[in-house]
């Protein structure tokens, strides 16, 4: 129930009904219950949802919401799994959510840049570039294809393969002061991580510039399986990191952990083990123009994973990423896993039962400091009974540090709550555990996102 003052929101309400019609304004019922469910486990806090069809009517809702002095909350298509989904990160607050506007505009085919509105997903770019526009890689992350493009941008997210911070690809950003006005914003910030990637106080984004990255014509996958400790795990931050530095973006390493190989891929890593530094997997994604270049690619690869405390390596063929299927919700696998069942086709973390909430620390470049980093996370982690679902991403070189905190929310009432609330337990250590050692946090919502100092 809102907490919002009645009168100023029942004159909003009939604002909003007048600008968008009664069936984009929702004040009540299943709509706005599933708004205040989130897999995270927090409690709501959603007074309504305003579903304006333009940038007009958007403009016109903000400055009803400013005349009534109400918050507004505004998502794209709120997936913002495991960091809020579409709470209010400061409840209650009135959800403004952008889907409707969902236009794909011009595409610059000499500079690659497309522009956006902030309910385009994933998948739609991507089905619009391989029709129409092959010559451009589809953008794509882990949330899976029915995510904004716009949105995972402005939260500091960051993509698959060549991609790395989706905030730094956004620019010539439009977007409607918190009394309705337009203005420009040229970029967002591009400091690591894209830890200062947010519009002015209670700005909507209504379009902006999204960078592509050309096609590449094949795709390898290199892996090494590590022994376990924290010397091979430093060993191995050390090869991406320098991995990192030395590529022309052609290249990404990712790391994960045997807790999360467990739920991620629970086929291929049943006996994963799970503690903090146990069977780590580093793995290389390698692209190429040409066979030549791919071949070069693989075995400088394969000289270096070759060189690392590791139990087993391989190296995947290259293939044509013309033939490469697009990317479905595979992503969502470790969300799933502990609810019995895989991501479905039209895959929703918050309405099925999935319990996720992520920690996510951009590390320190010393590979001694960044384990001790994971050390942390990994601890919190157990300190609470979940499993040290643990992995590092190095988007554009950047390590960041990604721990999962995954349950089953399908259970009895009793046993969702007390689980909900281990989770938000954990999330208080980390966020206590942060502020002792000085992290910088970054990411707001019920997950936090934090800087860990050098000299951790």
């Amino acid at each position: 129930m809102s907490d919002l003052p009645s009168s100023k929101l029942g004159r909003a309400l009939v604002e909003w009904r007048t600008i968008l019609g009664a069936d984009h304004v929702v004040a009540d019922g299943p709509a706005l219950a599933a708004a205040d469910r989130a897999c995270c486990g927090r409690s709501g806090g959603v007074a309504a949802i305003i579903f304006p069809a333009d940038e007009f009517e958007a403009c016109r809702c903000l400055a009803a919401a400013h005349r009534n002095q109400l918050p507004i909350h505004t998502v794209s298509l709120g997936h913002n799994w495991g960091y809020g989904s579409r709470q209010p990160p400061e409840p209650p607050a009135v959800v403004l959510s952008l889907q409707r506007l969902n236009d794909i505009g011009a595409l610059n085919e000499q500079n690659g840049q497309v522009t956006l509105q902030p309910g385009v997903t994933f998948g739609a770019l991507g089905a619009w570039l391989r029709s129409d526009k092959p010559a451009w890689l589809s953008p794509e992350i882990g949330a899976g294809p029915n995510a904004s493009v716009v949105g995972n941008a402005l939260a500091g997210g960051f993509g698959k393969g060549p991609y790395g911070w989706t905030a730094r690809r956004l620019t010539n950003i439009k977007f409607a002061c918190s009394d309705g006005r337009i203005a420009w914003l040229d970029r967002l910030c591009t400091s690591s991580g894209g830890n200062a990637a947010r519009l002015p106080h209670g700005a909507v984004a209504l379009q902006g510039s999204f960078q592509l990255c050309k096609a590449p014509a094949l795709r390898s996958f290199a892996w090494a399986l590590l022994a376990d400790g924290a010397d091979a795990l430093a060993a191995a931050l050390e090869l991406a990191l320098q991995h990192a530095a030395d590529h022309d973006g052609s290249e990404q390493s990712e790391l994960l952990n045997g807790a999360r190989l467990r739920l991620q891929c629970p086929g291929l890593f049943p006996h994963a083990g799970d503690r903090t530094h146990d069977a780590w997997l580093l793995a290389f994604n390698l692209w190429a123009q040409d066979e030549s270049e791919m071949a070069w690619r693989q075995a400088r690869a394969q000289r270096r994973l070759a060189a690392l405390p590791a139990v087993m390596h391989s190296m995947e063929a290259s293939v044509a990423v013309a033939d490469l299927p697009p990317t479905g919700h595979e992503g969502l696998t470790s969300a799933y896993t502990l609810t019995g069942r895989q991501p479905p086709a039209d895959a929703d973390p918050d309405r099925d039962g999935c319990g996720v909430r992520w920690i996510s620390p951009l590390l320190p470049r010393a590979s001694a400091a960044a384990v001790t980093a994971l050390d942390a996370l990994g601890a919190c982690a157990i300190a609470h009974d979940f499993a040290p679902a643990l992995a590092v991403r190095l988007p554009d070189g950047d390590p960041v540090g990604l721990l999962g905190l995954f349950w089953n929310r399908l259970g009895t009432r009793a046993d969702v709550a007390s689980n909900d609330a281990r989770a938000a337990a954990c999330n208080a250590a980390f966020r206590a555990k942060a502020e002792q050692l000085g992290f910088t946090l970054y990411r707001q919502g019920p997950a936090t996102t934090a800087i860990v100092p050098e000299g951790l």
